[in-house]
């Protein structure tokens, strides 16, 4: 396709790129408590959803991070990072695993395996 699809300029370094993030993410932060579009008129669940889901993505990274790092600390430091049993966390954890899993069998038109996205 010769068309271009996107037009502006892309951060230059990674100090940029980070406080453009930021600026968003105050921004969507800031939509929220002033113009709250979960409380909003004039807007349907769906709506309010996908405003939901992006005002959410940049606070995902905390969740993210603890995930990512309990194992290891367990692992070397003997901590315990989450409190849970493992039940508790695999009930967590599976709903959305297989929502991702069908949502990208959907987006892709095939079911891909689960642990290699």
């Amino acid at each position: 396709m010769r068309i271009p699809q996107a037009a502006g300029l892309a951060t230059e370094s990674l100090s940029a790129h980070i406080g453009q993030r930021i600026r968003w993410a105050r921004g969507m932060v800031q939509i929220f408590r002033l113009d709250n579009p979960l409380t909003g008129k004039g807007l349907k669940f769906a709506q309010r959803l996908c405003y939901v889901n992006a005002m959410f993505h940049f606070l995902s990274g905390i969740p993210r991070l603890i995930f990512l790092t309990a194992p290891l600390a367990f692992l070397l430091l003997h901590a315990y990072i989450i409190y849970a049993p493992a039940l508790m966390i695999a009930l967590f954890v599976l709903p959305h695993m297989i929502h991702v899993s069908l949502t990208n069998s959907k987006i892709q038109g095939q079911i891909s395996p689960l642990f290699l996205e």
